[in-house]
């Protein structure tokens, strides 16, 4: 069964051809195995750093 891309409106990712795009809980899980924040996470630490300039 093809799992939905629940969120895919809402996915601030670029990489539009990733299996997890849309798909939170999957993309979040992956990126925990590899060791790295996922796009949304790394956009909002940017924009934090940005704002305390």
């Amino acid at each position: 069964m093809e799992k939905q891309r629940c969120n895919e409106a809402n996915c601030p990712c670029k990489k539009l051809s990733c299996e997890n795009h849309g798909r939170c809980c999957d993309c979040i899980n992956n990126h925990r195995k590899k060791g790295s924040l996922v796009s949304c996470m790394r956009m909002m630490l940017e924009e934090q750093a940005e704002q305390n300039k």
